[in-house]
This record gives structure tokens, C-alpha cells and sequence, in this order.
């Protein structure tokens, strides 16, 4: 009898473990132009919670003959599920987090180096195009940093070819606002408009972030969840220059 209850005992643990398994799980949006994933650690309302991946991923892209302009992303817009709360103060102390803006690294300043608060728990990844089918696709190491009610995204080579480069992601209540620089190709003259030599596009781009807390306040507190189960939508809004915007939708089940 003992031996029953034990592997009942098991079993039920495992379901339960299965079921939150599930919950972690996300489901990936496609649009027109884009696949995208935007997935929760722990979907449960009002936890505390890290985010397992932002995956982003211009899957048709190709780019332009010789001569001819890009098309990129210049803006993303994140809205992620009712109630969701960032508060990057419990990260480090002010005159830390002041000292990680884009005012203070710029486009390419070293994060690390201004002892900003690195908040991914592995690197992330990331591929840019060129344009140059010798070097295509070009391979970047991502991590994120945390900065005074924003996020810097750092991409530095993984090769010998690559850039390094900061994107700025600007925290407004439950919505995250990246804004993606030009990536312009070498050569480029710097007091001209525009990429003189061609533009890299970034093609994907894959991130994580930490469940922290800092005594009872969390880094990330999860939103609303109406039942057990129940679906939450995050979405993403893209701008490119020259075309209409993008909406892509990713979901993931939520726990109340």
C-alpha cells in the first residue's frame, strides 16, 4: 500500500510540474513580415517573474540589389499583458542606472564598463544581414543591461565581421519601446545623411532577462490573468521606414 501512495504521490507531482511546464510555454506569432515570441518565466498574476525569451525574426527578409535602399525595422513596440509592472530601481542605485542611458553609452558605449546592471541570465543571439553574400549572415552575441527606467540591448560581433552597437528599449508602463538604430556598412562618411556604403538590416534577435528582487519589490511583476489557463496576448508593433507597420501577436497561458 505504501509503495502505491508513494508513486501516486510521483504522479502527482509530475502532473503538476507538467502543468506548469505548460504554462511557461509560449506560442509564437507570424505576420507578413515577422515571427515573434515574447514568453514569461513564471505567467502568474501578480509574481514576481523573468522573461525566458523576446524572439524576434524578420523571416522573408532579403536584401536590396546594389544601389538600392533598405527597408528596416526603425521602432518596436512591446505590449505585454494588463497590469505588468517593470521597476528597474531595484536593479542598482540611481546614479548607476543614470550613468547606462543613451545620452550617457550612446550608440556604442560599453555597458559593462559603466558597471551597468547585466540582467540576462545567458547570452542571447542575433543575425544581420548585409547585403554581402561572402559575409551573410552575420552572427552577434546579445545581452541586456538594465538602465534608469529602460533596457540597453548590447550586440557585439561573434566573428571577425560584425558590429557593436547599443539598442535603447524605453519602459512605458507595460509597454517596452525599442528604437533600432541604422546599422550602416564600413566605410561610411559620418557627415553625410544616411548610410553612404549600405545599411545592414537586423534580421533576428533573441534576448532573456532574470527574475530578480530586490526584498519584496520585484524587477518584473506579472500582470492580470482572468482564470486558470486562461490565454494572455503580448504584442508586437513594428515600424519600418518605408512600408506599413506590422502587428504580430504572441500568446502564452497564464495562472492566477
Amino acid at each position: 500500500m505504501r509503495k502505491r501512495y508513494i508513486l501516486g504521490a510521483l504522479f502527482s507531482a509530475l502532473v503538476v510540474a507538467l502543468s506548469g511546464a505548460a504554462l511557461a510555454l509560449g506560442k509564437q506569432g507570424a505576420g507578413k513580415n515577422h515571427h515573434f515570441d515574447f514568453t514569461f518565466k513564471k505567467p502568474k498574476a501578480g509574481a514576481s517573474t523573468g522573461i525566458s525569451k523576446i524572439f524576434t525574426d524578420r523571416f522573408n527578409y532579403v536584401a536590396p540589389a546594389a544601389g538600392q535602399p533598405a527597408d528596416p525595422v526603425t521602432k518596436i513596440v512591446f505590449t505585454t499583458p494588463k497590469g505588468t509592472k517593470v521597476n528597474t530601481s531595484v536593479l542598482a542605485s540611481s546614479k548607476v542606472l543614470k550613468a547606462c542611458t543613451s545620452s550617457k553609452l550612446g550608440s556604442s558605449g560599453d555597458p559593462k564598463a559603466a558597471k551597468c546592471p547585466k540582467i540576462n541570465k545567458k547570452a542571447g543571439s542575433a543575425e544581420v544581414i548585409t547585403g554581402i553574400a561572402a559575409v551573410d549572415p552575420v552572427l552577434e552575441r546579445v545581452d541586456l543591461y538594465g538602465a534608469n527606467k529602460q533596457f540597453v540591448i548590447r550586440l557585439t560581433p561573434k566573428g571577425a565581421v560584425g558590429q557593436t552597437a547599443n539598442i535603447f528599449i524605453k519602459i512605458s508602463g507595460r509597454k517596452l519601446v525599442a528604437v533600432v538604430p541604422p546599422f550602416c556598412l564600413p566605410g561610411d562618411n559620418a557627415s553625410t545623411p544616411g548610410c553612404d556604403k549600405g545599411e545592414a538590416v537586423l534580421k533576428t534577435l533573441t534576448i532573456n532577462a532574470k527574475a530578480i528582487k530586490k526584498g519584496k519589490k520585484p524587477f518584473i511583476t506579472y500582470g492580470s490573468c482572468k482564470r486558470n489557463g486562461a490565454t494572455n496576448k503580448t504584442t508586437a508593433v513594428y515600424s519600418f521606414r518605408n512600408t506599413p507597420s506590422e502587428k504580430v501577436t504572441s500568446t502564452q497561458k497564464c495562472k492566477t
